[in-house]
């Protein structure tokens, strides 16, 4: 194991070393795939390109960012309230806030908005068991009610 792991952990040291990213890590196959299912596959507009990039790009990618995460999480640099690119943090976590938010300006009798948002196609593109799915479109009804 520590005969194949070497090589790459030279070239990924040399890469961060230098602050190089060799042009073999940025070529990818490109293969176009359907954006849904059910669309007319004859038609180009239904494609969307969907890249392949080399594993070692994508572990010197993961190394960096990391690296890039620490640094901001040790020096406060993301805000508190930032969903993206923080652990345990997503979309869903940032839906869940705003909804909170809504119901406690609700209780509390102060200004409401009216916001519409189709999380449908979001929620139909995760992968979920079939009562998951029924929980997620009963979930995404009740906000667009809103």
């Amino acid at each position: 194991m520590r005969g194949l792991l070497a090589p790459f952990l030279s070239m990924l040291n040399k890469s961060l070393a230098t602050g190089c990213f060799p042009s073999q890590f940025k070529e990818a196959v490109v293969r176009p795939l359907l954006k849904k299912t059910g669309l007319d596959a004859s038609e180009r507009k239904n494609y969307r390109p969907a890249s392949n990039l080399p594993c070692v790009s994508k572990l010197l990618e993961k190394v960096v960012q990391v690296r890039i995460q620490a640094i901001f999480d040790g020096n406060g640099l993301i805000p508190k309230m930032q969903s993206a690119y923080r652990q345990f943090h997503s979309t869903e976590t940032a839906a869940t806030k705003v909804f909170n938010d809504l119901l406690l300006e609700e209780d509390g009798g102060k200004m409401k908005i009216h916001s519409r948002s189709d999380f449908q196609d979001a929620i139909n593109s995760i992968r979920r068991d079939t009562n998951d799915d029924e929980r997620a479109t009963e979930q995404a009804n009740d906000l667009s009610l809103l």
